[in-house]
């Protein structure tokens, strides 16, 4: 497992000092050994052209970048061996040097790796580069540039500790700064729970002034998940920054609204201005990297294309190590105990064996995630053929191997087809007719 430094969220702590950067929606990958790993120790598919460019005899943690708000557009690319042309448009945004020479440089003084970096980022630019950073004056001076990069359709900024060592884990040495918005929407009906909050509320159905609908499943307290504001009831939400459809991505209940009718929160509304979507290219502004361009004026809202059925689906775009952001702890099933796991160690042990490359997901048939990582890290071999997580321009071997997985009666017999073992049942296999 490649464990690396995690960011925590930044509490009003004293930033005077801190090296800060722009908060890059990129892929985390880790360079060593002249592959990209993720955080599951799996390699991403990289053309040979692009690796060659990369420096050798140096370990590298960054992340795979595409431009500001192109994360979907980068994942695409790093899970799919039909798309290895468009890494012309990504590049390596280096943060941090684990090794130099062959030598361990993580118990170093940061500024001390940050050199290491820009050492060996050094004549690479079409494919790897320092990410910028500056020392932060203030908190005046914090809040400035966070408004900044946000104007400028940044996720927002990272605080790293001036002579902090590089900790594999969930540290206060690396902070990330963002702004958070709050707005009113009118529950229209609730989500029964799963796992934990199975039996009770799981999530509210809620609606804005402009008829956009989304769910809320997070900041319900146990008692609020037995007793939930009830249909028609207004609610003040959460939420980091809106989908590409302006759905509010990971909505979190604040509380309901007492002092306001719906109609004064109708009145009153000034709904989202359009979101257009721009095409990947290799040039990008970057906070700290010479002259940014003026952001774009903000205009009016798209009117809503999709229904709340595929809400889920459309919010893939938020990295994996950020869902803490917004407090997803109480909506997390329990992961499956051990005899529910031996019951699946055969296939998954199988599906190891055929795919050759990732492990098996750990939560097996009961996996929650939604976040394109996940899938990039682990198998799903029980999923349908045509699931919406598996890469669209899968490779040969690949549809293959899954339909090896799948257990195909004409392909393969197992001796517990015939018996009705668990196996079967909970993977839904068929014995030869």
């Amino acid at each position: 497992m490649s464990d690396v430094l995690l960011a925590k969220k930044w509490e009003d702590e004293d930033p005077t000092g801190w090296w800060m950067s722009e908060k890059l929606d990129g892929v985390r990958a880790v360079w060593r050994n002249g592959e990209f790993y993720s955080r599951g120790d799996n390699t991403y598919v990289c053309p040979d052209w692009f690796k060659r460019k990369m420096p050798a005899g140096c370990v590298l943690d960054g992340e795979v970048w595409g431009g500001r708000g192109q994360f979907q557009k980068t994942v695409g690319i790093v899970r799919s061996s039909s798309r290895q042309h468009e890494w012309e448009f990504l590049t390596y945004m280096v943060f941090d040097c684990l090794q130099e020479g062959g030598m361990d440089i993580e118990n170093k003084p940061f500024e001390m790796r940050l050199e290491a970096v820009k050492r060996a980022c050094a004549g690479r630019s079409d494919v790897a580069k320092p990410v910028p950073m500056e020392r932060c004056e203030s908190r005046a001076s914090l809040d400035t540039v966070l408004s900044q990069v946000e104007k400028r359709g940044g996720e927002g900024l990272m605080l790293r500790c001036p002579g902090s060592r590089y900790e594999r884990k969930r540290s206060k040495t690396l902070l990330k700064v963002k702004t958070f918005y709050d707005e009113e929407a009118i529950v229209v009906g609730h989500a029964g729970g799963t796992g934990r909050v199975a039996g009770m509320c799981g999530a509210l159905l809620c609606e804005t002034p402009d008829k956009r609908r989304f769910k809320v499943g997070s900041g319900l307290s146990d008692a609020q998940r037995r007793n939930p504001p009830e249909v028609n009831a207004v609610i003040t939400y959460r939420y980091q920054e809106l989908t590409a459809d302006n759905i509010p991505r990971f909505p979190t209940l604040v509380g309901e609204r007492v002092d306001m009718t719906w109609s004064q929160i109708c009145g009153a509304y000034v709904p989202p201005g359009p979101r257009k979507d721009s095409a990947l290219k290799k040039t990008h502004s970057i906070l700290f990297d010479g002259p940014a361009a003026a952001p774009a004026p903000i205009a009016g809202p798209p009117a809503l294309r999709r229904g709340l059925t595929a809400m889920d689906a459309r919010q893939l775009g938020t990295a994996e190590e950020d869902l803490d952001d917004f407090g997803f702890e109480d909506m997390i099933p329990p992961a499956p105990p051990p005899e529910k796991k031996l019951r699946l160690s055969a296939a998954a042990d199988i599906a190891a064996t055929a795919s050759g490359k990732k492990s098996v997901c750990p939560y097996g048939q009961r996996c929650y995630r939604k976040n394109p990582a996940h899938f990039l890290e682990f198998e799903h071999p029980w999923r349908d053929e045509d699931s919406h997580f598996l890469p669209r321009h899968a490779p040969e071997r690949t549809r293959t191997q899954r339909g090896l997985i799948a257990f195909d009666s004409r392909l393969i017999a197992f001796p517990w087809a015939s018996l009705g073992h668990p196996l079967e049942a909970s993977l839904g296999l068929k014995g030869p007719k």
